[in-house]
């Protein structure tokens, strides 16, 4: 009863303050692609499976997300419809970060229900062709969303922050 109550919370309040709703809407893009499969999954099986039986933790966890998942979905369409939409400008530094992990950064950005972003890339002499990969990937996925740059040499976090 409290996570209904925590939903409700949310629907009525925190759509009256914008920054807040981002965040939140962040965080329910992250969980909305992971459960939203396991609600079909939870559906398809629900009895045949005890761990999925109605009465089951799973169960209501999975539901519980399926209701999250459609706030996401309600979030993205009132995000859409907002009279003024400024374009928010994220500055990622990197510097010999893993592939995987910068690949993930992006990705997160990209889930947003707001989708009036750039991502501004700089790559502050890694000297690693497998993060170029990436940001070129990035490049032609994104378009003008999407810019980079390569410093030839290390300028360190406020340079390349600039």
């Amino acid at each position: 009863m409290k996570i209904k109550s925590f939903i409700r919370f949310i629907l009525r309040n925190l759509l009256l303050i914008p920054p807040l709703a981002l965040l939140v809407s962040f965080l329910l893009s992250v969980m909305a692609i992971l459960f939203s499969k396991l609600a079909a999954i939870s559906r398809f099986v629900q009895g045949r499976i005890p761990l999925f039986h109605k009465r089951g933790r799973l169960y209501h966890m999975i539901q519980t997300f399926d209701v999250l998942s459609r706030y996401y979905k309600t979030l993205t369409h009132y995000t859409n419809a907002l009279p003024y939409r400024p374009t928010i400008s994220i500055i990622l530094p990197i510097y010999k970060v893993a592939p995987h992990y910068l690949e993930e950064a992006i990705r997160s950005i990209v889930i947003q229900s707001y989708q009036n972003f750039e991502i501004c890339a700089v790559d502050d002499a890694s000297n690693d062709p497998a993060i170029v990969e990436v940001l070129q990937k990035f490049k032609k996925e994104l378009g003008e969303k999407f810019k980079y740059s390569i410093h030839l040499k290390n300028q360190h976090i406020s340079a390349t922050s600039n």
